[in-house]
């Protein structure tokens, strides 16, 4: 119920209360909420961003996508996935890694 109801102000805090409330065997409906909410603040570019501040980056598209996945619910064929996959191998490197650029500030 506490973590539920503590407001999560950034696309990471959002994807880690996703998990939390997961883990925590939360109602099924706090969990379908969270998940909605990080869904909705995916980007036009198909990515997520660590905060309102900073753009799209592969570290923060994946860990909600993966949130999304694991905690959410969400099938690989659902519209937010499969845009999300895309904004990252559209990233890729040539040897299989994603550059990550510093984040601090």
């Amino acid at each position: 119920e506490w973590l539920a109801a503590q407001p999560a102000r950034t696309n990471d805090e959002m994807a880690m209360k996703l998990l939390g409330l997961h883990w925590a065997g939360a109602p099924a409906q706090a969990t379908r909420e969270a998940a909605k909410r990080l869904a909705a603040s995916m980007r036009t570019d198909g990515g997520f961003g660590g905060n309102p501040w900073l753009p799209s980056d592969n570290h923060s598209t994946a860990l909600a996508r993966y949130a999304l996945r694991e905690a959410g619910g969400l099938t690989p064929e659902q519209a937010v996935m499969r845009r999300s996959r895309a904004f990252l191998e559209e990233r890729q490197q040539s040897d299989g890694t994603w550059y990550q650029a510093s984040r601090a500030a």
